[in-house]
């Protein structure tokens, strides 16, 4: 009996280093980039639903790892009233592509909002571009379409496959 105590212990001290993860804790969110107006990262949603939905395709959807954990990103570039690059990515709250020394625009606006974190969008125009920057951390994804099923799916399916490892493991012994 004291065998099976231990290894009950050893599973219970397994699932509580595991519980971020399994408990959909873990920082998801779309990753992908594109230029022009009407790239796939802009406009394809239904190919970013898909993605977290379709494990085997890692093409728009990363765990974010530290620091690019604080939060999911959008930054859209836009200049003639057109589309000139969008970006979706994990993000520390504070590293975005629009930070240029040489620039003399005043990018306070968009700092303060990354400050804020609260689920917020703010735009800024340099002189040449309309740059806008999305700061989320809501949830899972919301740096992009927004399916509860397609997040559910997707952690259900993490859970399955640590599930199916403890078991085997369980029969191993």
């Amino acid at each position: 009996m004291g065998y099976w105590s231990t290894y009950v212990d050893f599973v219970i001290l397994l699932l509580f280093i595991c519980h971020n993860d399994i408990s959909g804790e873990t920082s998801w969110c779309y990753s992908c980039g594109s230029t022009g107006a009407g790239g796939d990262c802009e406009v394809n949603t239904d190919a970013l639903t898909k993605a977290t939905k379709q494990n085997e395709s890692f093409t728009f959807v990363k765990e974010c790892a530290y620091p690019y954990n604080v939060s999911c990103s959008i930054e859209h570039y836009m200049q003639s009233g057109g589309t000139t690059s969008f970006i979706r990515d994990c993000s520390d709250g504070v590293t975005f592509s629009y930070h240029d020394p040489s620039s003399k625009a005043n990018f306070a606006r968009l700092n303060d909002l990354s400050k804020i974190n609260n689920n917020e969008t703010a735009c800024v125009y340099n002189g040449q571009y309309l740059i806008c920057l999305s700061l989320c951390n809501s949830s899972n994804f919301c740096n992009g379409p927004s399916e509860s099923a397609a997040n559910e799916i997707f952690h259900m399916t993490k859970l399955l496959i640590f599930y199916l490892a403890l078991m085997v493991t369980l029969f191993l012994v």
